[in-house]
């Protein structure tokens, strides 16, 4: 009875509805796409849980499954997903929560609930401060039935938006808990909640609602007589890019799939299945660049069957794009590149010549079926490599693999850092030693191609013939490739004569791979792969151009494909497409118009208020070729990039950039830079001054006193941009301290 009473009393506390209406950054974890790191864990100790801090990562979603033990889903706390001063409280009590709430004004953003045992309750929670960019009205409700959840989000004035919504066993009763934020101005976007759904209704509602998941939870767990879980669940409206829902998931399955949809988890909730096994039900949202999606959904909309993944990344340079990349596959034909490059390394070095006999044990040269023998033929070691890689001939794989060993050759491997590379089985003969696979991931392959080409492992000139002797763009040609180059070229100022100059310029060498086993009462299975590398041609320097080469690697795979030949063999159309990009800018770089940027109008300094809104705005002479904007900002003497983020910054990638809600900690300097591939442009830098309602009253308390000077020096000596009030700006010295004491002379309105 005491505990009824005290509920009865906290009734009216724990609707915190503040009156604040700011930006609600910490639910942007559970649907921004942005990419970023992040971590999830299941059944680990609070004190796991409690170390991601110190590693740079934030915890958004947290489940207390029992005891000591908890699931738990972070990014990294930097970036778009930035929020200073989130905190994990494990297993408080009531009066707990209540002192976070009420006295330490701390917001909370996510909340599990578990009875403990006579009717005590015992709270898991992720809070915020709520003040300055993590502000907002919001309130919370717990051990409440579905209609008094109901009744709170018709009923709020301001409207309440769920961000997260649970149910938990009190008293043998099942209840509910649930947090919203007030949905007006920056916080404000299309959202539904629903109880008690199976997984096809959330299905059908996702879809119905072009929404995404940012709160899953468990209201039945299934049984024998009704095997479906119900959850209970919030969505918004969607984003561009992918996100999906699964259950029924082992940690495992949970694993291959956002490895293969190359996505993070934003919600994680577990439940026993009507068989008595753990099982969870998460949502994943996309967390790769923009050209893996990109490829990815081009194989996604016609390959149904199989894991796949590719990789692709300049010499010494950027990752342009990687999906799964650390999967092993089976490469087929494709490591046969770990046999001649380990070859022409020894050739390099002055081991072997490329004239020394091999050993060939075979009754002819097939490249199609496991190789035997009963004939010996002495062809040269070119001839054996240039047969290994163009035609593919698996007996003369079979002749290196014995010169060497594969025990040597895997220590080769080992050596270059490919840790998922592995010879296991003689090549061509993977339909008789199922599933005895040999082992290649798209890092590594992108990997062996990059030390190949960045002379690591050979001299040019090595390099040149081992990329001679295999199929190559210059000699045998590539539609594929052509295709991409012309298609690019389309879009440029270049004629006819310029593209075929670009396309002459074009190296390219690659090796394929392809297994087709067919079981006896077995599904037909197809393995695809395919790995290379290319080589081109740019130009810098407008008027007057200077050529030069830029290298790339690239790697794609089909692993265990049930789907027919005609299928299976689109592959093979987007290994150059990894490349489209880079041709891309390597053809704009040619282009006679092409040259860096010219600024016409820069950016000009403004004022505003804190809480207000400014922009910076620059107009561009802009030749033939795409332009890449990003704004700037000075933070501790280095410009940083800026990030879009809802209710903050827009337009960071575009020649005009919006900030809102405006903090004291955004008064510093501003600037765009412009990239194009033949050259890069960074407009002047322009201040934003942010000015508080009174500037003598540096510590916001409303009250003149000695406070204000000691909140303004400690600003000062810590070159805070707050403390900056008298030009030159960027220089901190005594027109600062006399613009600051003539500020508190004068008073406040």
């Amino acid at each position: 009875m005491m505990l009824v009473r005290a509920h009865a009393a906290w009734a009216a506390i724990v609707v915190v509805l503040g009156l604040m209406s700011g930006w609600a950054s910490a639910q942007d974890d559970r649907w921004l796409d942005t990419p970023t790191g992040w971590t999830w864990y299941f059944g680990v100790p609070q004190s796991t849980v409690s170390g991601l801090a110190g590693q740079g990562q934030r915890v958004f979603n947290i489940e207390r499954v029992g005891g000591n033990t908890y699931d738990a889903v972070a990014v990294s706390n930097s970036g778009p997903y930035a929020v200073s001063g989130s905190q994990i409280h494990f297993a408080q009590t009531l009066s707990n929560v209540a002192d976070l709430v009420n006295n330490q004004n701390r917001r909370i953003i996510d909340l599990e609930i578990m009875d403990i045992g006579a009717g005590v309750e015992s709270f898991t929670l992720i809070t915020v401060p709520n003040s300055g960019a993590t502000a907002a009205g919001w309130g919370w409700q717990f051990r409440r039935s579905q209609q008094q959840i109901i009744d709170w989000v018709n009923n709020s004035n301001p409207p309440i938006r769920l961000i997260d919504l649970d149910s938990y066993i009190y008293n043998g009763v099942r209840v509910y808990s649930a947090v919203g934020v007030h949905n007006t101005g920056s916080n404000a976007m299309g959202w539904w909640y629903y109880f008690n759904r199976t997984p096809s209704q959330v299905t059908s509602l996702l879809q119905q609602n072009n929404a995404r998941l940012v709160s899953i939870s468990m209201n039945n767990n299934p049984s024998i007589t009704d095997p479906n879980p119900r959850f209970n669940v919030v969505m918004v409206a969607n984003n561009p890019g992918g996100g999906w829902w699964y259950f029924g998931l082992t940690p495992a399955q949970i694993e291959a799939l956002y490895q293969q949809n190359g996505a993070r988890l934003t919600c994680l909730t577990r439940y026993t299945d009507f068989a008595g096994q753990t099982r969870f039900a998460v949502a994943m949202v996309d967390n790769v660049n923009q050209e893996t999606r990109r490829v990815r959904n081009m194989i996604t909309s016609t390959i149904p069957s199989g894991t796949y993944g590719f990789r692709a990344k300049q010499v010494g340079g950027p990752v342009i794009s990687s999906l799964h990349a650390d999967f092993d596959f089976e490469p087929a034909s494709m490591i046969k590149i770990l046999h001649t490059s380990f070859a022409m390394r020894r050739v390099d070095i002055g081991l072997e010549s490329l004239s020394d006999p091999v050993t060939l044990n075979t009754t002819t040269n097939s490249n199609t079926s496991c190789p035997f023998s009963t004939t010996v033929t002495t062809p040269t070691l070119q001839t054996t490599i240039r047969e290994t890689m163009r035609a593919s001939s698996n007996h003369h794989t079979e002749a290196l693999r014995q010169r060497y060993g594969t025990t040597v050759l895997n220590l080769y491997a080992g050596f270059q850092g490919l840790s998922n590379t592995e010879l296991n089985h003689t090549l061509g003969c993977l339909c008789s030693s199922l599933p005895n696979f040999n082992r290649f991931s798209a890092r590594d392959a992108v990997s062996l191609y990059e030390l190949i080409s960045d002379g690591t492992l050979m001299s040019e000139s090595s390099k040149q013939t081992l990329y001679n002797l295999m199929l190559n763009y210059s000699v045998h040609g590539n539609a594929r490739l052509t295709n991409i180059i012309n298609d690019e070229a389309a879009s440029t100022n270049l004629t006819a004569s310029e593209v075929a100059s670009f396309r002459a310029a074009v190296r390219a060498a690659w090796k394929g791979g392809s297994y087709t086993c067919l079981p006896v009462n077995d599904p037909s299975r197809r393995w695809r792969t395919e790995g290379g590398w290319a080589r081109l041609p740019f130009k810098a320097g407008a008027p007057n151009y200077t050529p030069f080469d830029r290298e790339y690697a690239v790697a794609i795979f089909l692993h265990d494909s049930a789907s027919p030949q005609s299928v299976t063999n689109l592959i093979y159309d987007y290994t150059w497409e990894l490349l489209r990009v880079p041709i891309r800018q390597a053809l704009q770089s040619w282009d006679a118009a092409c040259a860096p940027d010219s600024i016409l109008s820069h950016p000009a300094g403004t004022t505003a208020p804190v809480g207000g809104s400014a922009q910076f705005s620059v107009s561009t002479l802009t030749g033939a070729g795409s332009s890449t904007y990003r704004w700037q900002r000075l933070v501790n003497g280095v410009y940083q990039n800026i990030f879009d983020s809802a209710g903050r910054f827009s337009g960071a990638t575009t020649p005009t950039l919006t900030i809102s809600n405006i903090q004291q900690s955004d008064d510093t300097l501003y600037r765009l830079f412009i990239t194009k591939p033949c050259g890069n442009t960074i407009s002047n830098s322009a201040r934003l001054v942010v000015t508080p309602g009174c500037v003598a009253d540096f510590d916001g308390n409303g009250v003149l006193n000695f406070f204000d000077f000691a909140a303004f020096i400690a600003a000062y000596n810590a070159q805070d941009p707050a403390a900056d009030l008298a030009p030159p700006f960027g220089v901190w010295n005594f027109f600062d301290v006399a613009a600051f004491i003539d500020a508190y002379n004068a008073g406040c309105p």
